[in-house]
């Protein structure tokens, strides 16, 4: 079992809602303490290994799945 340290993101396609958060980024200060940048970076180094055991949990969760009689269809992208 993992622990998260740090977890923050934000992603818009609408050019109004980021003119807003840049907006509040800069007068606010929301950005990352010297520190949280240390763990996002310690954490993207074992990111790989993560995704992969997500893909293989997924993959074994859809292939439990389809030999249900009352599920139609599962669709994984593992």
């Amino acid at each position: 079992m993992g622990t998260l340290d740090f977890d923050g993101a934000v992603m818009t396609n609408d050019k109004e809602i980021d003119d807003h958060l840049h907006f509040m980024q800069l007068a606010l200060g929301a950005i990352p303490s010297p520190f949280e940048a240390f763990l996002v970076n310690r954490g993207i180094k074992t990111l790989h290994l993560r995704m992969r055991e997500h893909m293989r949990n997924g993959l074994a969760v859809a292939k439990f799945l389809e030999t249900n009689p009352r599920v139609q269809r599962c669709f994984t992208r593992a």
